[in-house]
């Protein structure tokens, strides 16, 4: 019971599946970019924040030490 089937048909879907398979080493490594960017989008938030914090101790320390000194001179 074999069915001909149009070799229209049969060119088309090979067509399509060589260009799938043409395009998915393109299409790996745009997502390996994309990911690799997030993560370093993310490592620089990570790092600024840290920065920031970092600020926060030195400014604490700073006032701590004026407020020593001042109460020193009295």
């Amino acid at each position: 019971m074999a069915e001909t089937v149009n070799s229209q048909v049969v060119d088309s879907v090979t067509s399509s599946n060589l260009k799938v398979l043409g395009d998915a080493p393109g299409v790996a490594i745009g997502i390996v970019y994309s990911t690799l960017s997030q993560c370093v989008s993310l490592t620089m938030a990570s790092a600024t924040s840290t920065q920031q914090g970092m600020d926060k101790i030195g400014e604490t320390i700073t006032t701590v030490g004026v407020v020593k000194i001042m109460q020193q001179m009295k």
